[in-house]
């Protein structure tokens, strides 16, 4: 049988039990943690049903087992807080955080199972057991971490009863969660809330009847170990499972895009949580404020009772060794020992070894060295010395031991000195011969007047630590120097501002054996707050320190109260306000997200009524899964296919396809959809009736958060009419290119006819200048044939006449055959443009013809 988990089947008797109480208001509170967390949990499974992406959905459950198991933990401690016993309780840090685990991994599993869109009854008894199972497992090994001054022990019929409690209710919460809501839709949030509210009485159920179960047993001698405080435990626990259950639900509505949007609010929201932050941190550091001004003024109050206690206990038997001293100085023995050595002796000039034999062997010497000795026996001191004026010992409780004081010289004690002087001497000092450590009071003998010596009775030290050490003080003495203490590290140390700091090195050897006295460090901790807390020898943890000075005694008791809660105080305070700051934080948030959430959704539902009236117009929809099923269509797909709802949900959209377009067609168009997104163009689909018709279609894939196709939108338009019409206009187009085109032919034609008309006019413009052209020269060469026979019949043709003559005749007909080249190139296709001369271009008449004109006028 497992350690922690103890089953007894008789219960023990009830004499030796703690008999516990619960607090009312705690155990709603818990019922209450239990309830809200099962209600974040089975929202996030609502979630998970419909997110499409495995990632996705893998997180979402995480965030609703973490929820679920932490509201179980949660619901568990507070519990265990209303739950009070009359002996001191604490709890494991390191279990209590690994109790967490069970009821996590547990509350996972389920929501998988439960998230599913089918559920068997083999599943469903599965996420039952395993709800029920990590619930118990959780409550037991919490149970496990609690540290009492006693034992814990389990009723086997009730154990066994806690778990299939535990098991019933989880699986019939699940039921409810899952049946009823498959069964109507409409009862969403209701069946949400039933089974929230059956999953947290689950838990709490599982948790008080396990108390039920539970023995705690007396036992005298069981220690309590340090642990965490349950009310500590419980306010981290609760403040933590609140800011889960609230971030869940936060987180859940904030998983709705289309109905949440806190972007417009954020300034207020901030300015809000910033306002809480700092109310926050001054409601913390108020709150732990008084309770560590409380705790610090406790605790003073502690050491100095501490102090004056021990001090007390000193002074006391202090007061006997004085007592001691006094009734040896007044004894007859003594002053008559004392007489022979005379109030104006010097110290022995003898050596050490010489008179202390001589002294130790007198007679009267000796009877008095038993005397002090018996004395010091019964008196519990540790030693008792007879010292003469000079500052000799000449007689000692410890005369026999090797130890012994007898022959050693004290002149120079400061106890010596004080009685030469007529006072009670005291001093602390490092024994010469013992070299143990102890306080050192003397009593003068004075007679007639003079000093005759004193009576010294010395304790050791170390017989005071069975005081200090029960109030773990430490003893100063005159100088500042501590001569006590329970760690032997702090001892011939110096407090701060010591007298001893003022000491020459040699009187620091002498009454301590050591020339140098380092100083304690011994730092300040906590400012003004708290003026007396210090940190002592470096060490982590501070203490507030008292003190009880003896003046008579020149010791001080020094006693430390450790303020390690102070510390823990100290850092809570900073959890409690991150604690506060975040829960309060949460709840602006989940407040802020509410009302943004109704006041959207308002606007969302108008928003659906005006998309439901878009969705029923004159276009055909179509709406279908990532799967590509038809989900919904409107009344308009049914006019324009002949297909009614009934007919098509749940079908894929090639029952549409009309065979005109080949498997490359949609291949292309699906191709077009994963690459873009949408897709539009002319298809041909088959209506009800078998009619393969024209219709315009665009599909639209609908994202995700991830990126991931949801679903598809479809708009359908029949184009039927359009179709007719383009086959009406494409033929009115061809009639009239025809006609146009005749039109164009005739009137090309007639261009023609002009075209013709114009070259003949021109011709015969070009005839005429032609002939206009030729009147000229053709007179030029009748001129000039009359001129050479005129010149022939006077006999005045020679050579040089006849060769102009020839040469302008032919320049002549030169000139008229250009002329008939350009007519002729006129006509010539591809020619240049040129303008042919209608004036008259014949140049003068040449020098040679006027003497000839001459001959002829003559005549």
């Amino acid at each position: 049988m497992l350690n922690f988990l103890p089953l007894v089947i008789t219960p023990p008797e009830s004499s030796v039990l703690y008999r516990g109480n619960y607090d009312p208001v705690l155990v709603v509170l818990s019922v209450a943690v239990a309830i809200f967390a099962s209600y974040a949990s089975l929202l996030v499974s609502q979630h998970v049903a419909v997110t499409v992406n495995a990632t996705t959905r893998r997180l979402w459950i995480a965030i609703g087992g973490l929820c679920l198991g932490v509201g179980i933990w949660a619901m568990h401690f507070v519990g265990m807080l209303a739950f009070s016993l009359p002996c001191s309780t604490s709890y494991d840090a390191a279990i209590t955080l690994l109790s967490t685990i069970p009821g996590i991994l547990a509350s996972t599993l389920a929501l998988k199972i439960i998230s599913r869109r089918t559920l068997s009854h083999v599943q469903l008894a599965g996420g039952g057991l395993l709800l029920g199972a990590g619930i118990g497992a959780m409550h037991y090994s919490g149970m496990a971490a609690m540290r009492l001054n006693g034992l814990i022990r389990y009723d086997i019929k009730l154990f066994s009863l806690s778990i299939l409690v535990a098991i019933a209710l989880a699986t019939l919460a699940l039921w409810i969660k899952f049946r009823l809501q498959s069964w109507q839709a409409r009862w969403d949030s209701g069946v949400t809330v039933a089974s929230a509210v059956v999953m947290g009485l689950a838990v709490s159920g599982m948790h008080y009847t396990a108390m039920a179960a539970a023995y705690f047993i007396r036992d005298g001698d069981a220690a309590l170990a340090v642990g965490i405080s349950p009310t500590f435990l419980a306010a981290i626990v609760l403040a933590a499972t609140c800011l889960i259950i609230v971030v869940t639900i936060v987180a859940t509505y904030v998983g709705k895009p289309n109905v949440f949007s806190l972007g417009r609010s954020y300034k207020l929201i901030g300015l809000l949580i910033l306002g809480w932050g700092t109310i926050a941190w001054l409601s913390a550091d108020y709150y732990y404020g008084r309770l560590a001004s409380n705790l610090y003024q406790r605790e003073a109050q502690l050491a100095r009772q501490q102090a004056e206690q021990v001090a007390g206990n000193i002074d006391e038997s202090i007061k006997l060794l004085k007592g001691i001293s006094l009734v040896f100085s007044s004894d007859l023995d003594t002053r008559r020992v004392l007489r022979r050595f005379g109030a104006e002796a010097s110290p022995s000039a003898l050596a050490y070894e010489e008179r202390k034999q001589r002294w130790t062997q007198d007679k009267l010497l000796g009877e008095l060295n038993i005397s002090l000795d018996v004395a010091a026996t019964h008196l519990e001191a540790d030693s008792i010395s007879i010292m003469n004026a000079a500052g000799d010992c000449i007689a000692a409780s410890n005369a026999e031991q090797p130890e012994s004081f007898v022959g050693t010289n004290y002149a120079d004690r400061e106890y010596f000195r004080q009685a030469r002087a007529g006072q009670r001497g005291h001093q602390y000092a490092v024994g010469r011969r013992s070299k143990i450590p102890g306080l050192y009071y003397a009593e003068p003998v004075f007679e007639a007047g003079r000093f005759l010596g004193a009576v010294v009775v010395k304790r050791n030290i170390t017989k005071f630590a069975h005081w200090t050490n029960q109030a773990n003080a430490f003893i100063s003495d005159a100088n500042g120097v501590i001569v006590l203490a329970p760690d032997q590290q702090f001892e011939l140390h110096s407090l701060p501002d010591a007298a001893v700091a003022k000491l020459s090195a040699e009187k620091k050897l002498l009454q301590y054996k050591q020339s140098v006295i380092e100083p304690l460090a011994m730092a300040p901790w906590g400012g003004q707050r708290f003026p007396g807390a210090v940190r002592i020898g470096g060490g982590n943890l501070p203490v507030v320190l008292a003190a009880k000075s003896l003046p008579e005694d020149a010791i001080t008791i020094h006693a430390p109260r450790p303020l390690g809660e102070l510390v823990r105080l100290d850092s809570e305070r900073v959890w409690l306000f991150l604690l506060l700051a975040a829960a309060g934080s949460m709840v602006i948030v989940a407040a802020a997200t509410v009302v943004v959430y109704l006041r959207e959704s308002q606007k969302t539902a108008a928003d659906l009524r005006v998309a439901a009236t878009a969705f029923e117009s004159q276009e055909g929809m179509v709406i279908t899964d990532a799967e590509k099923e038809i989900l919904r269509i409107n009344r308009a797909f049914t006019d324009i296919t002949g297909y009614a709802s009934e007919d098509v949900v749940g079908k894929k959209m090639n029952f549409l396809k009309s065979g005109r377009h080949d498997a490359s067609f949609y291949a292309a168009m699906w191709q077009s959809i994963r690459d873009s997104g949408v897709w539009q163009g002319e298809i041909w689909n088959r209506r009800k009736n078998g009619e393969v018709h024209p219709n315009w279609l665009t599909i639209t894939a609908v994202k995700g958060n991830a990126g991931e196709t949801t679903h598809y939108v479809g708009t359908l338009t029949d184009i039927t009419l359009r179709k007719r019409a383009e086959e009406s206009l494409k033929h009115l187009n061809e009639n009239l290119e025809q006609r146009v085109r005749d039109e164009v032919a005739k009137n090309r034609e007639k261009d023609h006819l002009l075209i013709q008309q114009s070259r003949l006019a021109a011709m015969g413009e070009m005839i005429h200048n032609i002939a206009h052209q030729w009147r000229q020269p053709i007179n030029a060469l009748a001129l000039l044939l009359a001129n050479i026979k005129d010149a022939y019949e006077y006999h005045e043709l020679d050579k040089e006449y006849l060769d102009d003559a020839v040469a302008q005749g032919q320049q002549v007909i030169q000139r008229m055959s250009s002329t008939i080249d350009d007519f002729r190139n006129f006509f010539r296709p591809g020619r240049k443009v040129r303008h042919f001369p209608s004036g008259n271009v014949w140049p003068p008449p040449s020098p040679w013809s006027r003497p000839l004109s001459r001959t002829t006028t003559s005549r």
